[in-house]
């Protein structure tokens, strides 16, 4: 019971870690476009 509950803590953690990485991914390819077409 405890292990299912930590490899689910651990997989949810995982996904958060993902998520927030891609969705800084596109902000700065956002971020990134705009600025070159300030320029």
């Amino acid at each position: 019971m405890v292990g299912s509950s930590l490899s689910r803590l651990m997989l949810y953690n995982k996904l958060q870690e993902s998520f927030q990485s891609s969705f800084i991914l596109v902000l700065n390819a956002k971020h990134y476009k705009a600025g070159s077409y300030n320029t």
